[in-house]
């Protein structure tokens, strides 16, 4: 008995796991194609750096400084800034505010400039100011504590970022539970009716722990800015296909999933003694799409751990005892 459970639960997580993935992959191309990282990168510079230099503000120059239009293509903004590079481009800002031109500096030069410098809010100014004190004779020291007040600053936009994306691929999961029609209670009752299944699923499961391609996809973490336009078609269309794919492994498990639903309890127009029974089922229908949906939400890493260690546990309960070596008379 308790085996079979075991092998419900694994069937199930296998399935969370697959449509992470999927719901993974349709976050990343909806983030991709909005620009979001880019945007929200572009909107701390722009608040954070609000001081006007002429027309434009400093956020804005820091854009469009030589050394930051590298970092990606024409006309795209970056989605990420290596923090070396912002420290250079912000001192070389400060340095060259009079002359409007770039010019090289050392410590004392530069703690001029710092000190006179507008382009500052001065409670970061102070900050920059004591770095520089701090570190007056090993320049490359000074800018790394730069870099790494910057660093920090990426870390609260990453988590910002990150609280975004856990938002969409909530939207994404649900979206995906009640589109493809799958059910947990459903699923449930169909694993627990059908052994064949449930061994198929465990057997996937195993396979899957062990698939380059699932790993590879565990490990996709979208950090780089420098691609084009013909890379971001290629990228997603990779996605759709992929997608494409995991809904097919579902579809060749044979499992209770997908579109017309067979019970006549959901299909039947009630009567007014089925009317309850009717509003049951649809009830029970939904309950068990938004528990799909908010399980797929976890994230694809979660469950493919939780998966590796029941698998693990599977295996060790159901390997049969050793049995003694007979003693030698």
């Amino acid at each position: 008995m308790f085996l079979q459970i075991l092998d419900l639960v694994i069937g199930l997580i296998f399935i969370y796991f697959i449509l992470s993935i999927a719901a993974s992959s349709i976050m990343e191309t909806i983030s991709r194609t909005r620009n979001v990282r880019a945007k929200s990168l572009q909107k701390w510079l722009t608040d954070s750096f609000n001081e006007k230099v002429g027309d434009k503000t400093v956020g804005e120059l820091i854009h469009e400084h030589s050394l930051i239009k590298k970092l990606t293509t024409s006309g795209r903004i970056p989605s990420y800034i290596p923090p070396d590079i912002f420290s250079r481009v912000l001192l070389d800002l400060i340095h060259s505010q009079e002359d409007k031109e770039i010019k090289s500096y050392d410590a004392k030069t530069l703690k001029k400039s710092l000190e006179s410098t507008t382009l500052l809010p001065e409670d970061m100014k102070r900050s920059f100011l004591q770095y520089l004190s701090e570190n007056e004779k090993d320049l490359d020291a000074f800018r790394a504590s730069i870099s790494g007040w910057f660093d920090d600053s990426m870390s609260r936009i990453g988590g910002k970022f990150k609280k975004y994306t856990q938002q969409i691929i909530l939207v994404v999961s649900l979206v995906l539970a009640g589109v493809l029609n799958i059910d947990t209670f459903q699923l449930a009752e169909f694993l627990y009716e059908n052994p064949q299944a449930r061994e198929s699923l465990v057997e996937a499961s195993r396979q899957a722990l062990k698939d380059s391609v699932y790993q590879k996809s565990l490990a996709k973490i979208p950090t780089d800015s420098n691609y084009d336009v013909a890379e971001e078609i290629a990228r997603i269309k990779t996605q759709v296909n992929e997608i494409d794919s995991l809904q097919q492994s579902l579809i060749d498990l044979k499992l209770p999933i997908g579109w017309p639903v067979k019970k006549a309890v959901l299909t039947t127009w009630p009567t007014f003694s089925t009317f309850w029974d009717f509003v049951g089922a649809w009830l029970k229908k939904i309950g068990g799409w938004l528990i799909t949906g908010f399980a797929v939400s976890l994230g694809a890493p979660f469950w493919f751990e939780t998966l590796n260690k029941l698998v693990n546990l599977r295996g060790a309960g159901s390997n049969p005892s050793v049995p003694p070596k007979p003693t030698k008379t």
